[in-house]
């Protein structure tokens, strides 16, 4: 069973919880975006540039859909919005946690964060980092990467 499976909250109280979580943890700076297939949500915390691409089911072109088991008619826009509101309340979960875990000092916040802080060209560090690292690790290797400067991360 997934977090948030058949909530009825919706996206807006979602982002509002999310507002509220940034506000408790010191994150002045936040927006919110969307597009087809997905949403955004982009924070500056801790000096750090941070964007959370969400990834959402494409809305279905009409509203009344044919099951394909049963040939009965269902709304399909239900379920659509159903899963919508399951994955920001996922987000919404997420950002809490990564936070809480920066301020109990699990990690630092480029830690816990490093695959979405946003980089010069506007790309993430995972956009730009995590393919070579997964085609390393499908080769039976290990990504070589520069060596760390003097001092440490």
């Amino acid at each position: 069973m997934t977090y948030a499976k058949g909530t009825s909250v919706t996206v807006q109280s979602s982002q509002q919880e999310i507002g509220r979580t940034f506000a408790r943890y010191g994150v002045e700076t936040y927006s919110f975006g969307a597009g087809p297939g997905f949403a955004l949500v982009e924070f500056m915390h801790v000096r750090l540039p941070i964007r959370l691409r969400l990834p959402l089911p494409d809305k279905p072109a009409t509203r009344k859909a044919p099951n394909p088991k049963t040939g009965r008619t269902f709304d399909a826009w239900a379920g659509w919005e159903q899963d919508v509101r399951e994955s920001w309340r996922a987000l919404a979960l997420f950002i809490k946690a990564a936070l809480e875990s920066t301020e109990r000092g699990l990690v630092r916040p480029e830690q816990a964060f490093m695959a979405f802080l946003v980089t010069g060209d506007g790309s993430t560090m995972g956009e730009r980092m995590l393919p070579a690292y997964v085609a390393a690790v499908g080769a039976g290797q290990l990504l070589e990467l520069d060596p760390p400067p003097p001092g440490g991360v």
